[in-house]
């Protein structure tokens, strides 16, 4: 049985609409007493219980290193410098391919996926990784959102995105 335990989060900045103050039963609820986001255990009760993503990487220490240093992941080590990152709140979205994008995992055939962090301010998110010697791509512009790359030092890269269409971070799973 998990324990139910609710965590204070900053508030994220210009985040405050559609955001619940009412104890309701959403996944992150705003705090008028503390001006912060709480996020709401119940979520964490059911069949599923969270995600776990898999990064494949020629240079796993150094790509580690910057997951903890440059982004600020925390994360607990379950032996040997193996670290697993907790990782800001997620949404999932089922994109069409014209060919089959898989992988081959524990002999099985699995997604392909696709990582983009996303923030609400992606030039300030830019400037902090520029203060931490991290040189994103070009800013793109979608109807979906800005987005750029962050180059990862093994030579792969991970997307960042300021969505411009409603998110689902604030929705319950279940």
């Amino acid at each position: 049985m998990h324990k139910k335990v609710a965590r204070e989060i900053p508030r994220p900045a210009g985040k405050s609409a559609g955001l619940r103050d009412d104890g309701g039963d959403h996944r992150i609820q705003h705090s008028v007493l503390t001006g912060s986001f709480v996020v709401n255990p119940d979520i964490l009760c059911g069949m599923i219980t969270g995600a776990h993503l898999l990064f494949y990487s020629t240079n796993p220490e150094a790509d580690r290193a910057f997951c903890s240093n440059v982004l600020g992941f925390r994360s607990v080590d379950v032996g040997e410098g193996w670290l697993i990152f907790a990782l800001p709140p997620a949404e999932l979205a089922i994109h069409p391919v014209d060919e089959e994008f898989s992988l081959p995992h524990a002999g099985h055939k699995l997604l392909g996926a696709v990582l983009y962090l996303m923030c609400d301010d992606i030039k300030g998110t830019i400037a902090e990784l520029k203060q931490k010697k991290v040189k994103c791509t070009k800013l793109q512009t979608a109807r979906w959102g800005i987005s750029t790359t962050i180059p990862l030092p093994s030579g792969a890269g991970i997307g960042l995105y300021q969505p411009t269409h409603p998110t689902a971070l604030n929705l319950r799973s279940k």
